[in-house]
């Protein structure tokens, strides 16, 4: 019976409000010193009454105290929300939590496509509309770099290069986002018709030649790119293109007029037009995805050419295949995708023949030119190293997220309870 006395003031002793407890226990403390169990029992039910009325006579305030604290809490969540009819403040909301819709995704990477839907952004719908109406080419052209709708954005290019020509290199960079287009080849003879000798329209049909063999399991083991003839064509016309024009100051000026023009700011939208939709290329590269394999690939073939003809004894003849490895390096710069070995490669022996042949001069200038780039080079690698740490989330660092945006929700639930 004495257990029943404790157990029913113990559980009164909690009751609201909080100036009761301190009496609560030192009731508790005096059931010890009660002879008798009926007697604790009458003490513990008279105790337990006092605390029940107390807690029925403070409920209205608790109440009303805490029924203040949640239409504070409402009234500051409804300004707030005022700040969404701002659309600055929704686009800055919306770049903010970016990095963890990236961090969430199942493939994640700082190089996943943005958007993947057709229409990236409703606003984008709206520019169509609107272009459609002004007969803008260079809006259809905006928006046809930054749709992942391959089908689409290869109409909106074709709709915008007819209304002006001059807008012919967004073939290219259609061609760069969505390498299995049918309308690639269609659209590499008018880039050569209208920017001819461009290493980047070389380049965009050797990808197409690579994808297409690739697909229909042409590349074995046992068997390299450069045993197929039509691949050899191709890179052969690419080592023979005498510039390298990305477009990239055509795409930017563009960008500037159009986002003017249609006061369109949203930078998620903007970068996504610099961006390959699989991540393979950016506005610092913007070569085909396997452009770099490709140059390097061919290079390393014509060093061995070289090389076999020194070996002859044949000087002279080597001097065309180094040649045009160290001419491609310095049209593409090759040497920024970390692909230098070859041109460095081809200076050491372009060094070493000029010596032999008594030419000095140009010995001492290739040998420069090796070192030159061996040094730049290794210190490229040094800094993409460093950006891949940086910059390239491992599956530790997600994780990390995921369990930090468990325990920000976790502990804001706790403090709001």
């Amino acid at each position: 019976m004495r257990q029943v006395a404790f157990f029913l003031l113990r559980f009164a002793e909690r009751l609201p409000p909080a100036d009761s407890k301190d009496w609560g226990r030192a009731m508790l403390a005096e059931l010890d010193l009660v002879n008798g169990k009926w007697s604790a029992l009458r003490l513990a039910l008279g105790c337990a009454g006092v605390l029940t009325v107390r807690a029925l006579v403070s409920l209205p305030r608790e109440v009303f105290m805490r029924r203040k604290s949640f239409v504070a809490g409402f009234v500051c969540a409804g300004i707030a929300s005022l700040f969404l009819l701002a659309p600055t403040f929704r686009q800055a909301l919306n770049v903010s939590i970016s990095p963890w819709k990236i961090a969430f995704a199942h493939n994640p990477g700082l190089n996943a496509p943005a958007f993947s839907d057709t229409w990236p952004d409703r606003d984008l719908h709206t520019i169509v509309a609107s272009a459609h109406a002004r007969h803008d080419a260079k809006a259809l052209a905006f928006v046809a770099v930054r749709l992942a709708d391959a089908e689409a954005s290869a109409r909106l290019a074709e709709e915008a290069v007819h209304l002006d020509p001059q807008l012919t290199w967004i073939y290219a960079i259609v061609a760069l986002r969505h390498p299995s287009l049918r309308e690639i080849p269609k659209w590499v003879e008018r880039l050569d018709q209208w920017d001819p000798e461009n290493v980047l329209t070389s380049l965009i049909t050797v990808e197409r030649i690579d994808i297409e063999h690739i697909v229909r399991g042409d590349i074995r083991p046992g068997r390299k790119l450069g045993d197929l003839p039509d691949w050899r064509t191709a890179m052969e016309h690419v080592f023979q293109a005498r510039k390298f024009d990305d477009y990239l100051s055509s795409q930017l000026d563009t960008d500037r007029e159009v986002a003017l023009r249609y006061q369109f700011f949203d930078p998620l939208v903007i970068l996504a037009g610099f961006d390959g939709i699989d991540g393979t290329f950016t506005a610092a590269t913007r070569l085909p995805s396997y452009g770099r394999a490709d140059v390097y690939s061919y290079s390393q073939t014509l060093i061995e050419k070289g090389q076999d003809l020194e070996a002859r004894g044949d000087l002279s003849s080597a001097v065309p295949f180094y040649s045009s490895v160290a001419r491609i390096d310095q049209i593409i710069e090759s040497h920024r995708m970390g692909s230098a070995a070859p041109a460095i490669k081809a200076y050491e022996r372009l060094a070493v023949i000029s010596d032999a042949q008594g030419h000095h001069d140009q010995a001492s200038l290739f040998a420069y030119l090796s070192r030159h780039l061996e040094l730049k080079n290794r210190s490229l690698g040094d800094i993409q190293i460093l950006s891949g740490m940086l910059f390239s989330p491992s599956w530790m660092d997600v994780v990390a997220i995921q369990i930090s945006a468990f325990a920000l929700f976790l502990f804001s639930g706790s403090a709001l309870a």
